[in-house]
This record gives C-alpha cells, sequence and structure tokens, in this order.
C-alpha cells in the first residue's frame, strides 16, 4: 500500500541513485526505487522543483557571465524539456502498445477459449455420430441375420414342398394306375360280356354248368371293384388333404417373400441412414479441420503479438539508452566549475 507525504530529499536521492546506475529516472523508475510508494503526482512535482533548482544553480554571477548563463541556462531548459517530452511521449507509446497488446491477446485468448469449447462440441458430436453410426451397424448386421434366418427357413418350406409335390405326385400317379386298372377292368368285362352274348346261343348248356363258377368269380370280381372304389375314395380325400397342405404352404410361402420384402426395404433404409450419417461424419470431420486452422492461425497471432512487444521494449531500451547519453551530454552544462 502506498504511503503519503514523499519529500523532496528522498525523491532526490532515488534519482541520484538512478543515474549512478546509468538508468532513466522516470517517475515509474522513481516510485519503484522508492519501494512502490508516493503518488506519481508528488513524485513529478518534486522532479520538476529539482529541475528548477538545478536550473537556477546557473544564475551564480560569480561562474558564469550573462550572456553565456543565459544562453547555457536556455539551452538546459529546452534540452531538459525535449528530453522530457521525449522520454513522456514514449512512454505513453509504450503504455498504449501494451494496452493494445494486452486487449489484442484477451480477445485473441476468448476467441481461443471459444474455439476450444466448439472443438471439445464438435468432438463430442462426432463421439456421438461414432456411437450412432456403430448402432446402426449393428442394426443392420441383425437385419441381415434374419434375412438370413428368413432365406433358411423359406429353402426348408420350399423343400417340404418340393417333397409334398412329390407324394402328390406319387399318389395322383397311383390313382391314375387304380383308375386305369378299373377301365381296363371294365373294357375286359364288357368283351367278356359280349363274347357271352354271341356265345350264348350254341353255349346254354355249358353257361348254365359254369353259372355257379362264374356267379363265384363275380363275387370276387364284385369284392375286388368295392375294394378298389373304396381304394379310390380314400385316395381322393387323401389328395384333398395334400391339396389344403400344398395351399397352406402356399400361403406360408407367401407371407415368408411378404416379409422377406418388408426386411429387405428396411435393409436399404438402414443403408440410406448409415449413408446419411457417412457424409455427416464427414461434414464433422472438415469441420474440425478448419476450426484447427483458425486456432493454428490465432497462435501465430499471438506469436505475431509477443515479437511485436519484444521489438518495442527494445525499442524502448535504445530510446533510453539515447536519453541517457543526451543526459550524460547535458549534465556538464548544468553542473557548477569545480572552486578555484
Amino acid at each position: 500500500m502506498a504511503r503519503g507525504g514523499i519529500t523532496r530529499s528522498e525523491v532526490e536521492r532515488a534519482r541520484q541513485a538512478l543515474l549512478a546506475r546509468a538508468q532513466n529516472p522516470s517517475i515509474d523508475a522513481i516510485r519503484i526505487e522508492l519501494g512502490n510508494t508516493g503518488s506519481r503526482t508528488t513524485i513529478h512535482r518534486h522532479l520538476k522543483a529539482l529541475e528548477a533548482l538545478e536550473g537556477a544553480r546557473l544564475d551564480d554571477e560569480a561562474l558564469l557571465g550573462e550572456t553565456l548563463r543565459s544562453m547555457v541556462a536556455t539551452l538546459a531548459r529546452g534540452l531538459r524539456t525535449e528530453a522530457q517530452s521525449m522520454i513522456e511521449a514514449v512512454e505513453a507509446r509504450h503504455a498504449e502498445t501494451l494496452r493494445q497488446r494486452d486487449g489484442a491477446q484477451a480477445q485473441l485468448q476468448a476467441a481461443l477459449t471459444d474455439t476450444r469449447t466448439h472443438a471439445e462440441q464438435l468432438q463430442g458430436a462426432l463421439d456421438r455420430e461414432r456411437l450412432a453410426h456403430q448402432a446402426a451397424r449393428e442394426a443392420l448386421a441383425e437385419t441381415a441375420a434374419q434375412l438370413r434366418e428368413q432365406a433358411s427357413a423359406k429353402a426348408a418350406l420350399v423343400q417340404r414342398l418340393e417333397d409334398k409335390e412329390a407324394v402328390i405326385a406319387s399318389l395322383e400317379d397311383k390313382h391314375r394306375h387304380a383308375r386305369e386298372s378299373l377301365e381296363h377292368y371294365r373294357a375286359s368285362q364288357k368283351t367278356q360280356r359280349e363274347q357271352e352274348q354271341r356265345e350264348h346261343a350254341d353255349q346254354v348248356q355249358h353257361f348254365r354248368a359254369q353259372l355257379r363258377e362264374q356267379a363265384q368269380t363275380l363275387a370276387v370280381k364284385q369284392h375286388e371293384l368295392t375294394q378298389l372304389n373304396r381304394d379310390n375314395a380314400r385316395l381322393v380325400t387323401e389328395l384333398s388333404d395334400l391339396q389344403r397342405v400344398y395351399r397352406d404352404l402356399n400361403a406360408s410361402a407367401t407371407q415368408t417373400t411378404v416379409a422377406r420384402d418388408a426386411l429387405a426395404a428396411a435393409k436399404n433404409k438402414l443403408e440410406r441412414q448409415l449413408a446419411r450419417k457417412d457424409e455427416a461424419h464427414a461434414d464433422l470431420v472438415a469441420a474440425h479441420d478448419i476450426l484447427q486452422q483458425q486456432v493454428d492461425d490465432a497462435r501465430q497471432a499471438v506469436a505475431e503479438w509477443e515479437t511485436r512487444c519484444l521489438k518495442l521494449r527494445t525499442e524502448l531500451k535504445v530510446q533510453g539508452g539515447l536519453f541517457e547519453t543526451l543526459r550524460q551530454q547535458i549534465r556538464p552544462l548544468g553542473d557548477p566549475p569545480p572552486a578555484r
């Protein structure tokens, strides 16, 4: 905390110590030399008084003539005023440059923070997109597995349908053979009856003798015909059952085809969604690259500002050296000559 009541003697001691170390006795330098105490206004007032006191020393008539004293005093005041103006202008420019640099650096730091925050948000979005992309791939793999299972089930149904068709074909073949046998039997019976009618006239006696035998044979044949009719009815029933099974299998195959088409449509939809996810992922990667380039540009701008600040400090140091050289040149004009 700064203390009040800085005296002129303290300011003079601090000024002399800075001059002894070949440093510029500016207001800030004297304040630092005093331990960061005292107000700048008080230090400036004491410095003006000390400069006026040093200028008054040139008024000693015993040391200099009136004309020389006036010239030297005017020159010394002009040089001091000009040097002080140069120092104040350089300090003002330096302070303004520092303020501009601090403001620009704060803006760049804020922009860099915003850019990093945006980059983190984009990275989070990219991670979420990757998770969604992975989930879509897993859903697509599950759908493909379901399609494979449906294809296997369809193949099994097709195989069963082929087996049933083979059974139906076999039954139809048996039925056809039975029908042909029946027709052949009827044709043979018709031929036999016609032959019997032709031979009826001359074989009445022989027919009567064989009537019982023919009756027995006819009974056997009738029994066989009845059995064949029963077999035919049973085969017709089995054929109806097989045709119903065939229709059920055909309906199941149709449902399987519809399910397969629905799964194929779902697969195409998932593939389109996956393609859109890939495009969004590519856009996010491109935005991340642009933001990274902006961050690099911001860092380069900060480096350029730091280089400019270093250059300004170097220029200020050089100007301080020039001012100290000028002060060294002015000092012999303001100091009194040694006593004789």
